[in-house]
């Protein structure tokens, strides 16, 4: 039995270092938000990307492992399959419990990830919805005014206005 355990331990383990990687890249991403920078909001989502995938191949290592358990050991699977809940109730006894803690380890570390997604994506909505009321309220703000690169004088002499743009914009 010890052989399977290490092996789980091990994934577990694994899994937890990822997800905790991924909720410090959230963290990175929050600051990129809130100081508009683009360019890392878009680098921190590739790397986010890159290592959503490798969770996701984690995962299905992590219950092609606890499959083999179950065949090893003549479980009946329920209807619904195999759930890691269901296999610590039936199996973890025999790790010892230490299975349990890694998982409970690991479903905090999820938990604290989702939550911090959608604090970003809130924030990215609010920041979205603030750029577009802007971008709305200044072409409001054109259209209610109009400009003529012409005004008169004091002397009635009609000038034109020149425009100077900064070159280092």
């Amino acid at each position: 039995m010890g052989d399977w355990v290490n092996e789980l331990c091990k994934l577990f383990e694994q899994e937890i270092v990822l997800y905790n990687r991924l909720l410090q890249l959230e963290l990175e991403k929050r600051e990129a938000v809130n100081s508009a920078n683009g360019k890392a909001l878009q680098s921190l989502a590739k790397e986010t990307y890159n290592l959503m995938v490798n969770a996701s191949e984690l995962e299905r290592v992590r219950m092609n492992s606890i499959e083999e358990v179950y065949k090893k050991n003549n479980l009946e699977t329920g209807s619904d399959g195999i759930t890691l809940t269901d296999f610590l109730n039936k199996i973890d006894r025999d790790s010892n419990f230490q299975l349990k803690s890694f998982a409970t380890e690991l479903k905090t570390s999820v938990h604290k990830l989702k939550d911090a997604i959608i604090i970003n994506e809130k924030l990215i909505q609010t920041r979205q919805n603030l750029l577009q009321k802007t971008i709305q309220e200044m072409q409001k703000a054109g259209s209610d005014t109009t400009y003529s690169p012409q005004t008169k004088s004091k002397s009635g002499i009609t000038k034109s206005r020149a425009l100077v743009l900064d070159a280092s914009a």
